[in-house]
């Protein structure tokens, strides 16, 4: 009888086990890492160094094309191998960007080392399909837990020439590809969603963070960065301001350098 019950108790421990995975999981897993072959690289910006960059994105289902927009926005680019990559690197070094988008599965960056860069005055871009409170926080956000819409319309400060309306398309994930945002504090809506009316893009911390409401690879790859088409910087000559002061925001176009809106 006892093995009978040690035996069901096992069973149930790993089936609990698996159902847990599963849902930290945003992808199938067998899905195939689009991004995985820059993870632990150095992307050399394009022109002469105006600043430098830390990156990590967990998983992509296409190229967003985050690493060749910094490039030409003037900066060389960490990219972290993991999350326990990211966060020493974040810890013991002193970047002008962060950007860090948890798209396929459980967030692993240092809320006390986010924490730390942006009081120190960072500038950071964020997104997370999990969701977490505490740096939704730091963010000066809430998650409004409606998700997966589809149609985005932009500020007109920030539309430059992209699509607007711009249309989302879910390209393989399995539980979460957008979801909406409330800006808390002096949290600025930069961009809202159509059916609810959430906000998709909100810059907050004295306009030296943004959270993204969608992740890096939906937005439509046509219009030159499927990762956001609404990037940071006042100019390329300029760039070396977002070191310690706000983010303006800027698009990106397939053959142009990003200009001022």
């Amino acid at each position: 009888m006892k093995k009978i019950i040690l035996f069901w108790g096992v069973s149930l421990i790993m089936l609990l086990s698996i159902s847990a995975s599963s849902q930290e999981r945003n992808h199938g897993k067998d899905a195939s890492n689009a991004f995985r072959d820059y993870m632990g690289t150095t992307v050399k910006s394009v022109d002469k160094e105006l600043n430098t960059a830390l990156v990590y994105i967990d998983f992509e289902f296409q190229e967003g094309k985050t690493l060749e927009a910094l490039a030409n926005l003037g900066y060389t680019v960490t990219v972290a191998f993991d999350w326990n990559d990211f966060n020493n690197k974040l810890d013991n070094n002193d970047y002008g960007l962060v950007v860090f988008f948890n798209q396929g599965q459980a967030l692993g960056a240092s809320l006390t080392a986010v924490t730390n860069y942006i009081n120190n005055g960072g500038s950071a871009v964020f997104t997370d399909w999990t969701r977490n409170a505490s740096f939704a926080s730091l963010f000066q956000i809430q998650f409004t837990d409606n998700n997966n819409e589809t149609v985005m319309h932009l500020d007109p400060r920030i539309e430059g020439n992209v699509s607007n309306p711009m249309t989302l398309t879910n390209t393989g994930w399995t539980q979460i590809f957008s979801t909406g945002l409330a800006p808390t504090g002096d949290g600025e809506i930069l961009a809202t969603f159509d059916i609810s009316g959430d906000a998709a893009i909100v810059r907050a911390n004295e306009g030296r963070t943004i959270v993204l409401g969608y992740l890096s690879d939906v937005p439509p790859v046509e219009t030159g960065s499927s990762f956001l088409k609404i990037f940071l910087s006042p100019s390329r000559n300029l760039i070396l301001s977002l070191l310690r002061n706000p983010i303006p925001i800027l698009s990106l176009s397939p053959c142009h350098f990003p200009t001022w809106l």
